[in-house]
C-alpha cells in the first residue's frame, strides 16, 4: 500500500473513529448506575468486536466515559447507545476490508431492557448473520431512536416493535427480512422517520398498506424493494399522510392503481419510484405525479416508460432534481426543459431521444450533473454547454457528432474548466487528436471516451491529472505506448485502454505506481509485457484484469499469484505454451466472474489452442466458461470434476475437447446443474455415460465423438430433453437406437451416430424430430426400411440460400454459444460452425435401408411420392445420390390454398384451443379479443382469418395502429397506449401450422425478446413485429422463415447483431429492420443481403454500420431494389465500385449517417436515374451544391437540409418542375433567390412580413430577442389555432390586446419588454379561457377592470404584470386565480395592505410553491402571516412597519419552504425574533435599510442553507454575532452600517471560508484584523472601513485569490442558489466616490478597503502590492493617509 493510500485511509479510520470517540460526553455530573454498567457488559459480553472497539467497557470505572454511550448529566441513567458502523462509500478494498474488520457481530443481549431510560439505539452497518431482530427489543418503550439498519439481520420484522409509542425515528433498512411487514408499525404514531428498505427479495412484502394511515406525522418513508405488488391501495395510503415529505418506493414492483379524484400530497418534495412501476399499458408517467408542485426531487429510473417526455413535468417548477433514466422515452428532448434553471441534476441516459440537443441547454445554469448517454441524440455537442459554470459531472453520447475532440474541450474550457471532475463523451464520433488542452482540466476524476475515432499519441499533459480515477480510451486509435505517459497516474481505480492501436514494451517501472488499480482492461492492442520472474504488480486489489493478445507467453505469468482479489481475468491469445500451474485455481477459488476469451460472459475461461499439459486441477466452483480444448492434457477428469461435491458448480460451458485425457467420466454430474454445452470429442474416455449425467436438465449440446465409449445407447439422456446437438459418433456403442429417442429428444437439430456398431431398424419415432436439420447414421448395422414418416422432419423441407447462419445454444444465464459438428459432405471432412444453420443432411451410408416408393422424376433425379399433407399438394426432389446416400439439402414446394376473409368451413377445435392460450397470455387492456371465447367458430373471431375450405387459421391481424400525434390527437394517443397488446406469445401458436399471416406491429411486450420459437413457424409469408416493443437481440431463427414476403421487425429495442440467417431468407420482398436509439442493433458487414435478389423495400435506419465496409458493394447489386433507407447508420468510408447496378432504385435516405469522404454527395448517386425521392440531410456536405444532381430528373423530394453548403441556390434547380417538396434548410446558402423559383409551381411562396395572418394553421409563432417595431398586424387575428405567442423582447408598439384578444386557442403569452401602451380592459382579456402562461411585464399598459371582474383564464399558472398601472387598490381578481403559483406584479402603483384573502387563496394550490413579488409599490401596514407555501417573497421598497414577529413566527410547528425573503427599504422594526429553526430552506435573507435593533436570534445559526445575509444600514448592536459560525454556506455577508462592536472575531475566516463578500463598514468594531481572514480564499468584496480597527494588515492578504485574477467577462453575476429558484447577490459599494447597488457586474468587482484609524502597513510590502496590482482596474481605496504615514 502506498503512502498516498494510508494517509487516504487513516483519514477514512480517523472519520470512524469519531462515532466511537466523540459520542461520550467531556464530563458527567453523575457517575453511571452499577446494574447498568453490567448491563452494558453483559451486552458486550455477547457481541462480537474484530477490532476491540469496546475496549474502554470494562468491570471498573464510570461508563458514562465509555466509548459509544452517552448518559444524563443528572442521573447517570444510560441514554444512548451509539453502536454503528460506518459503511465508508469507496470502492477500493483497502477501505472496505477496514469497515468489515470493524463490524459488531454476535447477538443483541437481553441485558439491554436493564437499560430503563435508554432513548437512542443506533446498531446499523454491523454484521448479525441474519438472525432475527430479538423481539424483546420490542419492550424498550423508552426508545424514541431506534436504527438497526444494514445489520445483517434476518427472518421477520417482529410485531413487537410496534408497541414503541414513543419512536420518532425507526430505521430497520437493508436487511434480509422475509414475510410480510407488520402492522402494528402503524401503532407508532409520532413517527417522523421510518425507514423499510428491503435487500431485493421478493419475500419481503406488504400486502396492503393501511397500517401507515395512523402515522400523520410522518415525514419521511422508505419502502425501496418491499414487494408492493397486491398492495392495490398503496397510492391511496400514501397520498393522505399530510406531513409526508420524502416518498423512496424504488423496485416496489407495483402494478396498476386506481387514481383518487384529488392527490393530497400536500408536502411532498422528494420522490423515488425507479424500478417499480407497471404503468399499465400506456406506459406513460401518471397525470397526478404532475400535481406535485412541491416536487424538487423526482426519479423514475427504469420503469419502461415510453413516447415523448410529458408536457406535464414542466409544472413541477421546483424541481432541481429529475431522473428518467432507463426508460424508452423516443422523442426529442422537449424545449420546455431548457427553461427548468433551478435543476441541479438531469438524467435522461439511456432512453431512446433523438434529434439534437439545443443550443438552449445553455439556459441550464445550475446544473452541476447532466447525463445523456445511451440516447440516439445526433449532432454536434452546443457550444452553449460553456454557459454552464456548475457542471461538475457531464455524461455525452451524440451519434455522428463528428466534432473534433479539441472543440469538445474548447467548450469545456471556459468557467467549468477547474470545476469539472467527469467528463464522459462515448460513441460520438469524435475525430482529430486529444491535445495537451486536456492538462488544463485538473480536477477530472473520471474521464471516458471510449468507441470514438480519436487518433494520435496520449498527450503529456494527461500527467497533469493527478486527481484521475477512471480513464475510459477504448474503441479509438490511440498510437503509441500509453504507459509512457499513464504510469504516473497513481490514483487511477480504473484504466480502460482496450481496442486501440498501441504498441511497444511495457516494463515494470511503467506500472509501478498503479496501487490503487481496481480495473485494467488493455486487450486487442499491439503490446509486449517485459517483467521479471518474481515481479510483483503493484496493483494488488485489482478486481478485472483483461490483457488478451498480449504477448505474455510462453511461460504461464507467475505474477498473477498475487492478485489474490482477481474475480475477471482475460489472458487469450498470448502464446503461453506450459501447463496450469497448481495455485492457479486455488488461487482465484473465490471468483464469482472470469473473462479470458474475446467474449464477455459471466465466469468465462477460455485457454484454448495453447500448448498446456499436464493433469486438471480443482476446478472452481465460480466459473462457468472453461475451454481447455486443444492443449495436451492427459490423465482422469476425476479430480477436476467430483472435488469438493458439496458445492453446486457455475459452469455451464465446457471444453475438453482434442486433449490427451482418458478413462471413465466420473459419476458426479449432479453438482453441475447449470452445465449445457459439454464438449469431450477427441480423447481416449472409455466405458459408458454415468447415471448422473442424466441429471444435466439444461444440457443443449453434448459431444461425445472420437472416443472409445462403448455399451448401448446411453438411455440416461432420456432426461435430457433440451438437446440441440448429440454427437455420439465414432466410438464403439451398440444395440439398437432406442423407440424414446424422437419423443424424448424433440428438440435436437443435430443426431450424430455414425461409425459406432448400432443394430435393427431406425425406429420410427425418430419422425418427431421435427427440428431435425442434421442426421447422421452412416457406417453402423443398421436394417429395415427407412420410416415413411419422414416428411416430419420439416426443417430439411426449406430452402436455405444464404451465405451465413448458426445453431446457437442460450446457457442459464443467457450467455450464447454456437454449436460446431464434424460433418462428411460431398467426400469432404469438415468442421461446420458459422452455417451449420444452412446445411440440411441425411447420411445413411454403407447401412442397407431400401427407400420408400422410389421412381425416376422428371428432372433425372429421383423423386419420393410423399403423402399429402392436409390440403396442400407436396414434393420432394432430391439429389442423384437420394436412394442410398442422402448427402444435400431437399426442396419441399408446398401450394397452398389462398385465405379468403369469410370461412365456409368451420374452426379446427385444436387450433381454437392455441388460439385461446395465446389470448390468455396476453395483456388485452381494451378487451378488443373478447369474441375470443371457448364456445363459437374460431373463425369468425375478431382479427382472424381461416382457409373457407378447410377451417385452418391463415392469418392473425393482432397489430395496433400507432397514430402520428400532436397535442390536439392526444386523446387519440391515450386510446392507443390503452389498446395496445402486451404479455407474452405464448408457444401454442406453434399450433396454428398453416398460419401464413402474423401481424402484431404497434404492441408493447415489454421489451422481452421476440420468441425463438417463432422460427418454426415456416408456413408464414408475411411477418409484421415491429414498433411492437420487443427487445434483447433477434433470434437467429427468424431466418428459418424461408417462405416469407414480408417481414418487419423495425423499431424496436433490440441490441446485439442483426443476425445473418436473414439473409436466408431469398424470398422477401420486404425487409424492416430499423433499429432504436437504446442501445442499437448493429451489422459487422452486410453479406448477408446478397442472397436476397427479389428484395425490393429495404430498411436499415438506426441499425450501427460503422465497420461494415461493404456495404455500397452488397446493396448496389440487389436487382429489385426499389427502397433504400440508411438514415442514422454511422456509415463508414468505402471504395467505390466501377460500375453502380442500382438499376431499380427510386427512393433512396442517407440521412445523419455518412462521413462522406471530402464533405461531398458522391458521384453514384447522379447515376441513379430513376430516383424520385433523395433525402441527404445532416451529413455535414459542404461546398456548392453539385451540378450532378440535374441529372435526377425525375426527383419529386429533395432535402438537403442541415448540412453546410454555402455556396447560392444553382440556377438549374430551379428547372425541377417536378419537385413536390424541397428543403435546403440550416445550411450557409447565400445570395439572393432568383425570380425562377416561380417555375416551381408545386412550391408555395409566401412574404412573411405582411401577410403572417395566411398562416391559419400556426399553433406556435415565436419572434422573441429580435428588433421588431410597430403595432401587432390586424392579420394576425386569423391565427385561431395559435397556442404559443411569443414577442418578448422587441420594439413592438400600441395595444396589443386589441389584436390578440381574440385568439382564443392561446396557452401561452409573452410579450414582456416591449414598448407597448394603452388601457387594457375587460373584453380585451375575456377570450383567454385557456391560457396558462402570461407574462407582460415591462410595458406601459394600464389595467381598467371593474371589481368584480373575473378573469376568463382560471387556469392561469403564471402571471407577470410588473410595471402596469394597476393600483391603487390591491386586485381583487386575483382571488379566483386559485392555480396561480407565480406572481410579479411589482412596480404596479398599489397602495393599501395586504388583503387577508391573499395567502389563503394561493395555500392551497395544486402547484404547490409560490413565488411573489410585491415589490416596488406603496403597500404599507405590519406585515401579515406568511403561507407556508411561499418560497420565494419580495416586499421589497414598500412601506410596511412594525415587527416581523406575526410573519415568521406564528405556526412554529410547521416547516416553512421559504428560500428567498426580501423585506429591505421598508419601516420594519423591532427585535428580529428568535424562530429561524422553522425556515430550514432559507437561502437569501435582506433586511437591509429599516430599523432594526438588538442582535442576532440564537436560531438564526439553523440556517444550514443561508448563503446571502445583508443586514445594511439598521441598528443592530452588540458583538460580531457568533450564531453565524454556522452558517458556512454564506457567500455573501452584510453587517454594515449598523453599531456592533468588539473585535472580529479569528473564526471568521475558518468557519466562513465560503464568502465572496463580506462588508463590515460604518460598525464600531476595534482591535486588529484577524490573519484568519486571509483563509477566506474566495473573497471579492472585503470591506472594513470606517470602524475602530488597529494593527497591522496580515500579510496573508496575498492568499485571497480571488481579488489576484482579472475577470474581464461581460457578464458575470454572484447567485445565491435555492432548491427551487436563484437569485443574483446586490451589494451597496462605494467606487470612484460614488454609491451603487452591483448586483450583474458584482463578480467582476475585486476590492479591499483599508480601515480608518491607526493602521500600521508594511512599507515594502505596500510597495509590492501596488506594483503588482497597477494594471489592473480596481485599486485600493485607502481611507486614511495616517496608516501610511506611520
Amino acid at each position: 500500500m502506498s503512502g498516498s493510500t494510508n494517509i487516504t485511509l487513516l483519514l477514512w479510520l480517523f472519520t470512524f473513529s469519531i462515532v466511537d470517540l466523540c459520542i461520550c460526553r467531556a464530563s458527567s455530573e453523575a457517575a453511571c448506575i452499577p446494574s447498568e454498567r453490567h448491563a452494558l457488559l453483559q451486552l458486550k459480553h455477547h457481541l462480537l468486536d474484530p477490532s476491540n472497539r469496546l475496549a474502554s467497557w470494562s468491570s471498573h470505572g464510570d461508563c458514562c466515559k465509555w466509548t459509544s454511550v452517552v448518559c444524563s448529566n443528572a442521573t447517570g441513567n444510560v441514554l444512548e447507545l451509539h453502536l454503528t458502523t460506518l459503511v465508508p462509500h469507496y470502492d477500493s478494498y483497502e477501505y472496505y476490508a477496514v469497515y468489515e474488520g470493524s463490524r459488531f457481530g454476535g447477538e443483541v443481549h437481553s441485558s439491554i431492557l436493564d437499560l430503563k431510560h435508554l432513548n437512542y439505539l443506533d446498531l446499523s452497518g454491523n454484521d448479525f448473520g441474519q438472525i432475527q431482530i430479538p423481539s424483546f427489543l420490542g419492550s424498550m418503550t423508552s426508545l424514541t431512536y431506534l436504527n438497526l439498519s444494514e445489520a445483517g439481520f434476518g427472518g421477520s420484522i417482529p410485531y413487537q416493535i410496534g408497541n414503541l409509542s414513543n419512536l420518532l425515528y425507526l430505521d430497520l433498512g437493508g436487511n434480509y427480512f422475509d414475510g410480510s411487514i407488520p402492522f402494528q408499525i402503524g401503532n407508532l404514531s409520532n413517527l417522523l422517520h421510518l425507514g423499510l428498505e428491503g435487500a431485493g427479495s421478493d419475500r419481503f412484502f406488504a400486502e396492503n398498506v393501511e397500517w401507515v394511515l395512523p402515522l400523520s406525522s410522518l415525514q419521511y418513508l422508505e419502502l425501496n424493494y418491499v414487494n408492493l405488488s397486491t398492495a392495490f391501495d398503496w397510492l391511496h395510503v400514501l397520498h393522505s399522510l399530510p406531513s409526508l415529505t420524502e416518498l423512496h418506493l424504488s423496485g416496489c414492483h407495483f402494478h396498476h392503481h386506481f387514481q383518487p379524484s384529488t392527490i393530497n400530497f400536500s408536502s411532498l418534495a422528494i420522490l423515488d419510484i425507479s424500478y417499480s412501476y407497471n404503468f399499465g399499458a400506456s406506459s406513460m408517467i401518471p397525470k397526478w405525479m404532475f400535481e406535485l408542485k412541491k416536487l424538487v426531487y423526482l426519479r423514475l429510473r427504469a420503469n419502461q416508460l415510453q413516447g415523448s417526455i410529458p408536457d406535464g413535468i414542466q409544472n413541477l417548477t421546483l424541481l432541481q432534481y429529475l431522473d428518467l433514466s432507463d426508460n424508452s422515452f423516443n422523442s426529442s428532448i422537449p424545449n420546455w426543459l431548457y427553461s427548468f434553471t433551478s435543476l441541479n441534476f438531469l438524467h435522461l441516459g439511456f432512453n431512446k431521444l433523438h434529434g439534437t440537443i439545443s443550443n438552449s441547454i445553455g439556459n441550464l445554469t445550475s446544473l452541476v450533473t447532466l447525463d445523456l448517454l445511451g440516447n440516439e441524440l445526433e449532432g454536434t455537442i452546443p457550444k452553449s454547454v460553456a454557459n454552464l459554470c456548475n457542471l461538475r459531472n457531464v455524461f455525452f453520447s451524440n451519434k455522428n457528432s463528428n466534432q473534433q475532440v479539441s472543440e469538445i474541450l474548447e467548450i469545456f474550457s471556459t468557467c467549468v474548466l477547474h470545476k469539472l471532475e467527469t467528463l464522459y463523451i462515448i460513441d460520438s464520433l469524435l475525430l482529430g487528436n486529444l491535445t495537451d488542452q486536456i492538462g488544463l482540466f485538473k480536477n477530472l476524476v473520471s474521464l471516458d471516451l471510449f468507441h470514438n475515432a480519436i487518433q494520435g499519441t496520449i498527450p503529456a499533459s494527461l500527467r497533469n491529472l493527478a486527481s484521475l480515477k477512471h480513464l475510459g480510451l477504448s474503441k479509438n486509435q490511440f498510437t503509441g505506448n500509453p504507459f509512457e505517459i499513464l504510469g504516473s497516474l497513481s490514483k487511477l481505480q480504473y484504466l480502460l485502454i482496450g481496442g486501440n492501436l498501441f504498441y511497444g514494451v511495457v516494463k515494470e517501472v511503467h506500472l509501478a505506481n498503479f496501487t490503487r488499480l481496481i480495473d485494467f482492461s488493455a486487450s486487442r492492442n499491439q503490446l509486449t509485457l517485459n517483467v521479471g520472474p518474481n515481479w510483483r504488480p503493484s496493483f494488488q486489489f485489482l478486481n478485472e484484469l483483461e490483457m488478451a493478445s498480449w504477448n505474455l507467453g510462453p511461460t504461464f505469468p507467475s505474477w498473477l499469484q498475487s492478485l489474490k482479489h482477481l474475480q475477471y481475468l482475460d489472458i487469450s491469445n498470448n502464446m503461453i505454451s506450459e501447463s496450469i500451474p497448481t495455485w492457479f485455481w486455488g488461487t482465484f477459488n473465490t471468483a464469482y466472474f472470469f473473462n479470458l476469451s474475446r467474449n464477455h460472459i459471466n465466469g468465462y475461461v477460455d485457454l484454448s489452442w495453447n500448448k498446456m499439459r499436464g493433469e486438471l486441477s480443482y476446478l472452481s466452483p465460480y466459473v462457468s466458461y472453461l475451454d481447455l480444448s486443444s492443449n495436451q492434457f492427459s490423465g482422469s477428469i476425476t479430480h477436476f470434476l467430483c472435488t469438493e461435491q458439496d458445492e453446486l458448480k457455475s459452469l455451464e460451458f465446457l471444453n475438453l475437447a482434442s486433449n490427451n485425457l482418458l478413462g471413465e467420466i466420473p459419476d458426479c454430474w449432479m453438482m453441475w446443474p447449470f452445465l449445457s454445452m459439454l464438449k469431450l470429442e477427441n480423447n481416449y474416455f472409455t466405458g459408458n455415460l454415468p447415471p448422473t449425467m442424466g441429471s444435466l436438465a439444461s444440457l443443449q449440446m453434448l459431444h461425445l465423438r472420437d472416443n472409445r465409449f462403448s455399451g448401448n445407447f446411453p438411455t440416461n439422456l432420456r432426461n435430457c430433453s433440451k438437446l440441440i446437438s448429440l454427437d455420439l459418433s465414432e466410438n464403439q456403442l451398440s444395440g439398437v437406437i432406442p423407440s424414446w429417442i424422437g419423443q424424448s429428444l424433440f428438440n435436437l437439430k443435430i443426431l450424430r451416430l455414425a461409425s459406432n456398431k448400432f443394430s435393427g431398424a431406425i425406429p420410427r419415432q425418430i419422425c418427431d424430430m421435427s427440428l431435425l436439420h442434421i442426421l447422421d447414421l452412416a457406417q453402423n448395422n443398421l436394417t429395415g426400411n427407412i420410416p415413411k414418416c419422414v416428411n416430419h422432419f420439416n426443417a430439411m423441407s426449406v430452402i436455405n440460400t444464404s451465405s451465413e447462419s448458426y445453431i446457437r445454444c442460450v446457457g442459464v444465464n443467457h450467455s450464447i454459444y454456437t454449436v460446431d459438428v464434424l460433418l462428411l459432405l460431398k467426400g469432404r471432412v469438415d468442421q461446420y460452425s458459422s452455417i451449420l444453420g444452412l446445411v440440411t443432411n441425411i447420411d445413411l451410408s454403407v447401412d442397407f435401408i431400401p427407400i420408400a416408393q422410389a421412381s425416376k422424376s422428371n428432372s433425372g433425379g429421383r423423386s419420393l411420392d410423399w403423402p399429402k399433407l392436409g390440403a396442400q399438394t407436396v414434393e420432394m426432389r432430391c439429389g442423384e445420390d437420394a436412394v442410398m446416400v442422402v448427402a444435400t439439402s431437399c426442396l419441399i414446394l408446398i401450394t397452398k390454398f389462398s385465405p379468403t376473409a369469410s370461412s365456409e368451413a368451420a374452426c379446427i377445435p385444436s387450433e381454437r384451443h392455441a388460439l385461446l392460450q395465446l389470448k390468455h397470455h396476453l395483456l388485452d387492456p381494451s378487451n378488443r379479443l373478447a369474441s375470443w371465447s371457448s364456445h363459437g367458430d374460431c373463425c369468425k373471431w375478431t382479427s382472424v382469418v381461416c382457409s373457407n375450405v378447410t377451417g385452418n387459421v391463415l392469418q392473425l391481424h393482432l397489430a395496433t395502429f400507432v397514430p402520428n400525434y400532436d397535442d390536439d390527437l392526444y386523446g387519440i394517443y391515450v386510446v392507443y397506449m390503452g389498446s395496445r397488446f402486451g404479455g407474452e406469445l405464448h408457444s401454442s401458436i406453434l399450433d396454428l401450422k398453416h398460419l401464413d399471416y402474423l401481424d402484431l406491429s404497434g404492441n408493447y411486450f415489454g421489451e422481452i425478446q421476440i420468441p425463438s420459437f417463432l422460427g418454426s413457424m415456416t408456413s408464414l409469408t408475411y411477418l409484421n413485429l415491429s414498433r411492437a416493443g420487443f427487445g434483447g437481440s433477434i433470434p437467429f431463427q427468424i431466418g428459418n422463415l424461408s417462405n416469407l414476403l414480408y417481414l418487419d421487425l423495425g423499431s424496436n429495442n433490440f441490441d446485439g447483431s442483426i443476425p445473418f440467417q436473414i439473409g436466408n431468407l431469398s424470398n422477401l420482398l420486404y425487409l424492416g429492420l430499423q433499429g432504436s436509439y437504446l442501445e442499437p442493433s448493429f451489422a459487422e458487414n452486410l453479406q448477408w443481403l446478397s442472397p436476397l435478389s427479389s428484395l425490393q423495400y429495404l430498411k436499415l435506419n438506426y441499425v450501427n454500420l460503422s465497420i461494415a465496409f461493404d456495404w455500397l458493394h452488397v446493396l448496389h447489386s440487389l436487382p429489385s431494389l426499389t427502397e433504400l433507407h440508411l438514415s442514422d447508420c454511422v456509415l463508414p468510408h468505402y471504395y467505390q465500385p466501377s460500375t453502380i447496378n442500382f438499376s431499380s432504385l427510386e427512393n433512396l435516405d442517407i440521412s445523419d449517417s455518412n462521413n462522406f469522404a471530402a464533405s461531398m454527395i458522391p458521384k453514384w448517386m447522379f447515376e441513379l436515374k430513376k430516383l424520385i425521392y433523395l433525402v441527404l440531410k445532416g451529413n455535414q456536405l459542404q461546398g456548392s451544391i453539385p451540378d450532378g444532381i440535374q441529372n435526377l430528373t425525375l426527383l419529386q423530394h429533395l432535402d438537403l437540409s442541415y448540412n453546410s453548403f454555402n455556396s447560392s441556390i444553382p440556377n438549374w434547380l430551379y428547372s425541377f418542375t417536378s419537385l413536390n417538396f424541397l428543403d435546403l434548410g440550416s445550411n450557409m446558402l447565400h445570395g439572393t433567390i432568383s425570380n425562377a423559383i416561380g417555375n416551381l409551381t408545386s412550391l408555395i411562396t409566401l412574404d412573411l412580413s405582411d401577410q403572417i395572418g395566411l398562416f391559419k394553421n400556426l399553433v406556435s409563432l415565436d419572434l422573441s430577442y429580435n428588433s421588431v417595431q410597430g403595432p401587432i398586424p390586424v392579420s394576425l387575428i386569423n391565427l385561431t389555432s395559435l397556442k404559443y405567442l411569443a414577442l418578448s423582447k422587441n420594439q413592438f408598439i400600441g395595444n396589443p390586446f386589441e389584436v390578440l384578444g381574440s385568439l382564443s386557442e392561446l396557452q401561452k403569452l409573452s410579450i414582456d419588454d416591449n414598448h407597448f401602451h394603452g388601457v387594457v380592459k375587460e373584453a380585451h382579456l375575456s377570450d383567454f379561457p385557456r391560457l396558462l402562461y402570461f407574462f407582460a411585464s415591462k410595458n406601459q399598459l394600464t389595467l381598467n377592470v371593474g371589481s368584480n371582474w373575473r378573469p376568463s383564464f382560471q387556469f392561469l399558472m403564471e402571471l407577470e404584470m410588473a410595471s402596469w398601472h394597476l393600483g391603487p387598490t390591491f386586485p381583487s381578481w386575483l382571488q379566483s386565480l386559485k392555480n396561480l403559483w407565480s406572481l410579479d406584479i411589482s412596480k404596479s402603483r398599489i397602495s393599501g395592505s395586504i388583503p387577508n384573502w391573499f395567502w389563503g387563496t394561493f395555500m392551497n394550490s395544486i402547484f404547490g410553491g409560490f413565488y411573489v413579488d410585491l415589490s416596488w409599490n406603496n403597500l404599507s401596514g405590519e406585515l401579515p402571516y406568511l403561507s407556508l407555501d411561499v418560497f420565494h417573497l419580495d416586499l421589497s421598497n414598500n412601506h410596511f412597519s412594525g415587527s416581523i414577529t406575526h410573519l415568521l413566527c406564528t405556526e412554529q410547528d410547521k416547516p416553512k419552504i421559504l428560500e428567498f425573503l426580501n423585506l429591505a427599504s421598508n419601516n420594519l422594526s423591532g427585535e428580529i425574533p428568535d424562530c429561524w429553526m422553522m425556515w430550514p430552506y432559507l437561502v437569501t435573507l435582506k433586511l437591509e435599510h429599516n430599523n432594526f435593533t438588538g442582535n442576532l436570534p440564537t436560531s438564526m445559526g439553523s440556517l444550514a442553507f443561508l448563503d446571502m445575509l445583508h443586514l445594511r444600514n439598521n441598528r443592530f448592536s452588540g458583538k460580531f454575532p457568533a450564531i453565524l459560525r454556522s452558517n458556512r454556506k454564506l457567500i455573501s455577508l452584510d453587517l454594515g452600517e449598523n453599531q456592533f462592536s468588539g473585535v472580529i472575531p479569528s473564526w471568521v475566516g475558518q468557519s466562513l471560508f465560503n464568502l465572496k463578500i463580506l462588508r463590515l463598514a460604518s460598525n464600531k468594531f476595534s482591535g486588529s484584523i484577524p490573519h484568519q481572514i486571509c483563509d477566506m480564499s474566495l473573497l471579492h468584496i472585503l470591506d472594513l472601513s470606517q470602524n475602530n480597527l488597529t494593527g497591522n494588515i496580515p500579510k496573508c492578504v496575498n492568499h485571497l485569490n480571488a481579488m489576484l485574477v482579472i475577470n474581464t467577462s461581460s457578464n458575470s453575476y454572484i447567485l445565491s442558489r435555492g432548491n427551487q429558484s436563484s437569485s443574483i447577490v446586490d451589494v451597496l459599494l462605494l467606487l470612484k466616490g460614488r454609491v451603487d447597488v452591483y448586483s450583474s457586474i458584482l463578480g467582476l468587482v475585486t476590492r479591499f478597503w483599508g480601515v480608518i484609524g491607526p493602521l500600521l502597513y508594511n512599507r515594502s510590502w505596500r510597495h509590492a502590492y501596488f506594483g503588482f496590482i497597477d494594471d489592473l482596474w480596481f485599486k485600493i481605496r485607502l481611507l486614511s493617509d495616517e496608516a501610511f504615514q506611520k
